[in-house]
């Protein structure tokens, strides 16, 4: 799974095009993007909209990095609202 993360991340880079991923894990979300949105209740509302404050160059040393940890916890955060 991080491999493709990894993968997907370096295509986006390359190729500069935007992309709208949806995914459930706060983990995945930050390592993928530049902007977080989180969703929830019911009807559905915004919780977060987020700009992830991380270095646009992303590998796998991000993951122990505290301040991927700490906007990890922001997200994480938002879904106890």
């Amino acid at each position: 799974r991080h491999r493709l993360q990894e993968e997907l991340y370096r295509i986006w880079q390359q190729e500069k095009m935007t992309i709208i991923f949806v995914t459930h894990s706060a983990s995945e979300a930050v390592f993928l993007s530049e902007r977080a949105i989180v969703l929830g209740g019911q009807p559905t509302q915004l919780i977060l909209d987020h700009r992830v404050a991380l270095p646009s160059l992303r590998n796998g040393a991000l993951r122990s990095d505290p301040a991927y940890i700490s906007e990890m916890k922001l997200i994480l955060k938002s879904f106890d609202r």
